[in-house]
């Protein structure tokens, strides 16, 4: 009858479009033939539509017929929404043949990072979600990122504070992105990850190549309580930090800035308790190879920075004492 009634004619673009929709939701396979060869368009359908009929042959079918999976970020919408293993199974079959398909994968796994869905995230990291494709921040943006636009769902993770979401992505970073994950966890510091991170990293990984320097270390030591958004109070943060630091250290990782910026950190530094102060020098002072002991002294150079130390704990304070006169 279908068949029939096309083939008469007289039919708006409009009406043989809208019957492509109805005949999609109702996964008639056949009908959708019909209308796609007797003219309907493929751009009246929204991918994440046919995504929620779960009926993978219809899937292939629309992207065989034009469908952009990633139009409106369409086939990322389908898996936030419904969240069903068989679209999994479509990504693993099609996606050597559908790349578009990729960015939409890794912004889904990146919303499941955000929203805290530790089995959903593992699930979209097994099916081959990339942990460190740069995606917008949500399903609604564009892909316009620019140099430093959109984040990673490794970073979000990171960011997140939470080990179980970093267990979930099983990350293998390259030294270059390890540096900047590092970076991510002292935003929110949490050891478990930290540790989780840096397990089994070769210590010159954790530094950059051209200073030899820890940028999370950088970040620890130049760490301003008043700035960011708090999930902790001042205090727990401070400890977290430090313990942070104190298992980056141990592991390899070096606090060697560039010696013209000393003094932009100290303005940071010196902002902080004199118990984290206190806790951050006798980690750099004391772990070997840390740091080196003409930077610390600069670093703590200013009697501001003298008279927090001191309150801190006067034996590292006459400690510093003694070692700027020898370095001096």
């Amino acid at each position: 009858m279908v068949d029939v009634l096309l083939k008469a004619g007289g039919w708006s673009q409009e009406e043989k479009d809208d019957s492509l929709n109805h005949a999609m939701h109702e996964h008639r396979m056949d009908l959708v033939e019909l209308l796609l060869a007797h003219g309907a368009q493929t751009a009246a359908i929204d991918f994440q539509d046919v995504c929620r009929t779960v009926n993978l042959e219809l899937m292939e079918r629309f992207l065989r017929a034009g469908v952009d999976p990633a139009a409106g970020n369409a086939f990322a919408r389908a898996l936030d929404d419904i969240k069903a293993r068989p679209l999994l199974k479509f990504y693993r079959d099609r996606v050597a043949e559908f790349p578009a398909l990729k960015g939409q994968m890794a912004l889904a796994l990146t919303c499941a990072v955000r929203e805290k869905k530790t089995r959903w995230a593992a699930l979209l990291a097994w099916a081959g979600a990339d942990p460190f494709m740069r995606v917008p921040h949500s399903l609604y943006e564009g892909w316009d990122l620019g140099d430093y636009g959109g984040w990673t769902a490794a970073e979000a993770a990171c960011f997140s504070g939470e080990p179980d979401l970093v267990k979930a992505l099983k990350l293998r970073p390259d030294p270059e992105t390890l540096q900047e994950l590092l970076y991510r966890v002292t935003w929110h510091p949490s050891v478990e990850v930290m540790k989780m991170l840096i397990r089994g990293v070769a210590p010159e990984a954790l530094n950059s190549a051209e200073r030899r320097s820890c940028k999370a270390v950088e970040k620890i030591i130049d760490h301003r309580p008043d700035f960011g958004f708090r999930r902790m109070t001042a205090e727990q943060e401070g400890d977290a930090l430090a313990a942070c630091l104190e298992v980056l250290l141990d592991a390899g990782a070096r606090w060697n800035p560039d010696f013209k910026e000393i003094g932009s950190v100290r303005r940071d530094f010196v902002r902080n308790s004199p118990r984290y102060i206190v806790r951050v020098l006798r980690l750099l002072l004391y772990v070997p190879g840390a740091a080196d002991r003409a930077t610390i002294i600069e670093l703590c150079r200013t009697p501001i920075i003298r008279r927090k130390i001191y309150e801190g704990d006067r034996t590292l304070a006459d400690e510093l004492d003694e070692l700027a006169d020898h370095v001096g």
